[in-house]
């Protein structure tokens, strides 16, 4: 979710940068000559153009120097080695610079995806999260279910990202603190192979519902078979009438 919205403010941004593109009859980068050239982005190391071929990206440090200037470029004499050697400073964390070539990834990554959103409509792309966020209620409300029907009372924080570790992990008779195993992926793993078998034994399902769980696409098939076979029991359903946001015919449905 967090990863769509970020690629929302990138289709903004986009849409305003659009609003007044540089353009070149001709740009030469090293020994390659581009014609029409529309500057579409630029970043500290890169320019990214459409051009009479298609589109590139040139290294800001092909271009000649009155190029530079002319797109905005301050050109930055390097150190002389003739200076005098000056006394080594521990840099402080507002002096440390990231590596030039991840932040060139990172740019060129958010150009592309910016070209890429610029393909589908505001609407196509707002239905899309709206979607997902539905099919995460829908997750969170499984869940809810599994942790109901193994006798779990408080079940708030399934509802939160993260969190609903926690009800989850109680519900398999595992203890609430190995949800900080999720900071540590290899020791996650096993907590979470572990997790499927005994929640599977929990529901009263066998072995082969927690190996199910292990397996991608079966996985999804099995979280849905603990988590709406059997009906409520007469506790659990009162509790559910007292809680659950749902309407009544939806949570008869789950059932």
């Amino acid at each position: 979710m967090g990863l769509a919205f970020i690629a929302l403010g990138a289709l903004a941004s986009t849409r305003a940068a659009d609003a007044a593109p540089e353009t070149f009859p001709s740009l030469k980068a090293g020994s390659i000559t581009y014609t029409n050239v529309k500057v579409l982005n630029k970043s500290k190391y890169d320019l990214f153009v459409q051009h009479a071929g298609g589109m590139a990206n040139i290294k800001v440090k092909e271009l000649d120097k009155s190029t530079q200037l002319q797109l905005g470029y301050t050109l930055v004499e390097p150190p002389s080695t003739n200076a005098p050697a000056r006394a080594r400073v521990v840099p402080t964390l507002q002096d440390i610079e990231i590596d030039p070539y991840y932040e060139e990834l990172y740019e060129q990554l958010v150009w592309e995806s910016q070209e890429a959103l610029k393909q589908f409509k505001p609407e196509v792309v707002y239905g899309g999260l709206g979607a997902l966020f539905l099919v995460y209620l829908f997750f969170c409300y499984c869940c809810r279910l599994i942790c109901r029907k193994v006798g779990q009372k408080s079940v708030a924080l399934v509802w939160l990202p993260l969190f609903k570790h926690i009800p989850l992990l109680r519900a398999a008779g595992l203890s609430p603190g190995w949800f900080l195993t999720i900071l540590i992926p290899p020791v996650y793993l096993i907590v979470y192979i572990v997790w499927c078998f005994k929640i599977a034994r929990a529901r009263g399902k066998s072995a082969w519902v927690g190996l199910l769980l292990l397996l991608p696409v079966l996985n999804v098939l099995a979280f849905l078979y603990l988590a709406l076979a059997d009906k409520l029991s007469a506790a659990e359903a009162a509790a559910l009438n007292r809680r659950d946001p749902f309407p009544q015919h939806t949570r008869r449905m789950a059932a």
